[in-house]
């Protein structure tokens, strides 16, 4: 119950609990005797190399130990009870020295008739299914003061590689049997619905002599089963009446185990990797039923605002992407180029826009618009800043981080809408209040917005600097020519200047930043990263700043006015109706 606790075992029984926090280790064995070299059927308890265990998902204080008895501990292994008789074949013949003649080779690997396998019930405390390494499945309903023999009937000789407990039904369990050992191959797994008095085989679409290490049951969707196999791993809609290869991209391995962990399927395989395949949505959601020509967009799980993060490291694993991931179907026929998805918030306000085709220059990218499946993510963040190509800037020009709460996913394809709902979360470590939460969203958002706004003025500038700069190039052909002409050019370079201020274009690389002043965005950037993402309170600093910020764009902003006005107005007027300077209008102006 508390992760500050491990616990690892090791052969002839060895059991010890490591404490993160003092990082001390201490045995917890049941009973501390040195088997290396003792014949098994000498000692008073047989333990396999790889003995068990585990803790009961409901009384999580619970630590089973398998060795050929079941042991119970409730105080972290200070105590441990024995909750069953010997529940193996205890077979005497095969429980020698396990290297005779030459050598005994006594450390414990050739330990046999043991328990394999501990699968405590989800539901009840006192069920208990174990499965040994001859070929046993046994079953307790009262904690341990009896159990059943269920074994499955007509087996040949095998072990009980694992024991899954159904999420939806008492008395169903699914055992997978393997019989390498004895160079039998085959597939073998085995469903109860009445607590092992009848056994149904199930391995119907599995190949022939891919042996099933492990089977687990979805918990969201009833009949959708995962088994892991010798060579890969497979999925049943069926309740594993029909297999089906779910081998994707996962390399042709071993799956030794598998977990299903908020809604990803985690695999362990024989070359010790991890593999995960991140969001099994679709599956819990009939993924498997969806028409070539039906459009779907799928339900997406719940977000949180985090980062994963990544790492360049040559050994180390690859993190899920950060933010939503989404998974919709094209259906056949549409129109590829006109595809988009559009994420809304309560309000009714589109946040994030994405289409199969961008215009030019767009800084979001093209999102699969062709028939099929397609999965995409949405980082969690509004649109990006429309900021120019080919600069570079000391901070992010991405959007900024949405706060939690509830939004929608909206698919547009072929003139019909789908809609599913989407829950971003804050991060379950985070200690923000409402309040702080809403501070920083809106503190972001005021600086995006700012940000955007310089962008676009810088654009305007730069846009009518041009065109006076074409005026005075031909301004031979105009009345006036030598006044439009050096007017002309001292408002050129005016223009110019300011935009220069606004957004620094010598700014082309890393380096370029501490060589040429920043521009105003820069800084308006710079302090985003304050914020964006930080997940704590907005700072005394960063409110000061943004004060001082606002402060000196009311001054820009009033230069700028004063040129793209009075002043253009003045250029134009000179010009006496044979040119005129158009002013590009601001966002949202009438």
């Amino acid at each position: 119950a508390n992760p500050r606790f491990l616990y690892a075992g090791c052969y002839q029984g060895a059991i010890t609990e490591f404490d993160r926090e003092t990082k001390h280790e201490r045995s917890v064995m049941e009973y501390p005797a040195l088997g290396l070299s003792t014949s098994p059927e000498l000692q008073k308890y047989r333990f396999n190399w790889s003995a068990p265990i585990t803790t009961s998902p409901i009384d999580r204080d619970i630590i089973y130990h398998g060795g050929n008895h079941l042991f119970k501990s409730s105080d972290r292994g200070q105590t441990w009870a024995v909750i069953s008789p010997d529940l193996t074949r205890n077979e005497i013949a095969h429980q020698g020295p396990g290297g005779a003649p030459i050598t005994n080779e006594g450390a414990g690997g050739e330990v046999y008739n043991t328990i394999y396998y501990i699968a405590p019930s989800p539901r009840d405390t006192n069920t208990i299914w174990i499965g040994t390494d001859d070929g046993l499945v046994q079953v307790t309903r009262d904690g341990g003061r009896s159990w059943s023999n269920v074994t499955p009937k007509g087996l040949r000789p095998g072990f009980v590689n694992a024991i899954e407990i159904s999420p939806f039904e008492s008395g169903t369990a699914y055992v997978t049997y393997d019989g390498y050992k004895w160079s039998d191959w085959s597939p073998q797994i085995y469903k109860t619905t009445d607590f092992g008095r009848s056994w149904t085989k199930l391995v119907n679409g599995i190949r022939e002599d891919d042996q099933v290490r492990v089977v687990r049951a979805d918990p969201v969707r009833r009949d959708v089963l995962y088994a892991g196999t010798e060579t890969g791993a497979y999925v049943s809609f069926s309740d594993g009446q029909h297999w089906e290869s779910l081998q994707a991209n996962l390399p042709v391995v071993p799956v030794t185990d598998l977990q299903i962990r908020d809604g990803d399927l985690v695999v362990s395989t024989e070359g010790r990797a991890f593999w995960i395949m991140d969001d099994i949505t679709p599956l819990e959601q009939n993924a498997e039923s969806v028409s070539a020509s039906e459009a779907k967009l799928f339900n997406p799980r719940p977000a949180h605002l985090t980062t994963w993060g990544s790492t360049n490291a040559r050994d180390a694993g690859e993190n899920p992407p950060s933010g939503a991931i989404i998974y919709y179907h094209v259906a056949t026929g549409t129109d590829s180029t006109k595809l988009k998805l559009e994420i809304v918030n309560v309000s009714g306000a589109v946040v994030r826009t994405y289409a199969s085709k961008t215009k030019p220059g767009s800084p979001d990218h093209a999102i699969p618009g062709t028939a099929g499946m397609h999965r995409i993510v949405w980082d969690l963040r509004g649109a990006p800043l429309a900021a120019p190509k080919g600069l570079t800037f000391f901070g992010s020009t991405a959007g900024s981080i949405v706060g939690p709460g509830t939004y929608s996913v909206r698919l547009i394809s072929s003139g019909r809408t789908l809609s599913a709902p989407l829950q971003v979360l804050e991060d379950p470590r985070s200690k923000l209040t409402a309040t702080q939460v809403a501070e920083q969203v809106e503190t972001m958002r005021t600086i995006t917005d700012r940000a955007s706004e310089i962008f676009r003025d810088a654009t305007r500038l730069d846009d009518v600097r041009d065109q006076v700069k074409l005026i005075v190039a031909h301004a031979g052909d105009l009345p006036d020519s030598a006044n439009v002409s050096s007017t002309g050019k001292r408002l050129e370079a005016r223009l110019d200047s300011l935009s220069v201020e606004l957004v620094q274009p010598m700014h082309t690389n890393g380096q370029d930043i501490i060589i040429f002043p920043n521009g105003v965005v820069d800084e308006w950037l710079y302090l985003a990263r304050s914020v964006d993402g930080s997940f704590m309170p907005v700072t005394g600093g960063v409110k000061q700043r943004l004060a001082d910020l606002q402060q000196q764009w009311q001054a820009m902003h009033s230069r700028m006015d004063d040129l793209l006005g009075a002043q253009i107005s003045a250029f134009n007027s000179m010009l006496g109706g044979k040119a005129a300077v158009i002013v590009p209008k601001a966002r949202g102006a009438d």
